[in-house]
């Protein structure tokens, strides 16, 4: 291994103790003294030549530990005579604010929500992300609980099919399975909503341009920058109440069989729902 290439971050506050520990490992392990700081060595007090070794490896392995803190954290370690108590003294330190730092990044994961221009790859990515911090901290999340909190952060849109994944058998609801038909949903919708607007966006004042976002108004959820084809409450509330709507545009008659084809696909396609 490269030593040149371990780059170990100054260690100054709870927030820096895990990729602290991942990099100082590293080098350690490359300098062949991470044994001294985890104390899995075996030392014959008997063997003089073994003992000058030990101490010898134990003082660069103290080194890099304490090269590496920040001028305010020097004084935990001044009193500890090896590098497994450099570590221990360390991590005594941060023992407090470690456990501050996992109620706050637990609580970041349940607060997580998909806005409206949020991806599902993003969000996706922001829930691994977080995970893998606490992971890091030995704070483990249940798979099943993270697919929990996956769906639950999911965008509005996304409600329909959240209650068909409801409906799949535990042993189905795994991270790699609900991902990958998240990810199919979110381009099922994305086809639904330009076939809606290629059929219905009608030009402003008679001009043969497409409107301008900035001139064109939903009029049913009367916010600004969209048509009522692209509104994702209208799309919702449509879908669920398509079985006894009775369309008053032909806006509503294009959306309304559009929306019903696709899902009609989407049972073809997902029949391992």
């Amino acid at each position: 291994m490269d030593k040149s290439f371990i780059h170990v971050p100054v260690l100054r506050t709870a927030d820096d103790l895990p990729a602290w520990r991942r990099a100082v490992r590293l080098l350690c392990l490359s300098n062949d003294v991470w044994g001294d700081v985890t104390g899995n060595y075996n030392v014959r007090p008997d063997d003089p030549a073994l003992v000058r070794l030990f101490l010898k490896d134990d003082r660069k392995a103290q080194a890099i530990l304490q090269s590496t803190l920040a001028l305010n954290l020097t004084q935990i370690v001044q009193n500890t005579g090896t590098a497994l108590e450099t570590m221990v003294a360390i991590e005594a330190h941060f023992a407090d604010e470690s456990l501050t730092n996992k109620v706050f990044l637990k609580k970041s994961l349940f607060k997580i929500q998909q806005h409206d221009t949020m991806s599902c790859l993003d969000l996706t990515s922001q829930i691994a992300e977080i995970s893998d911090q606490l992971t890091l901290m030995d704070f483990q999340i249940l798979p099943l609980d993270l697919v929990i909190i996956l769906l639950a952060a999911l965008h509005p849109r996304f409600d329909v099919w959240v209650e068909q994944i409801e409906k799949l058998d535990e042993d189905q609801l795994t991270w790699g399975i609900i991902t990958k038909k998240l990810y199919r949903e979110e381009s099922r919708i994305s086809r639904v909503t330009e076939r809606v607007e290629a059929m219905v966006l009608i030009p402003v004042l008679g001009s043969s341009k497409p409107a301008s976002k900035d001139l064109v108004g939903c009029d049913y959820c009367k916010k600004v920058g969209h048509l009522k084809a692209r509104c994702w409450k209208y799309q919702k509330d449509l879908k669920l109440k398509r079985k006894n709507i009775k369309p008053s545009s032909a806006k509503d008659v294009a959306l309304l069989a559009i929306v019903s084809e696709e899902s009609v696909s989407a049972s073809d396609e997902e029949e391992e729902f």
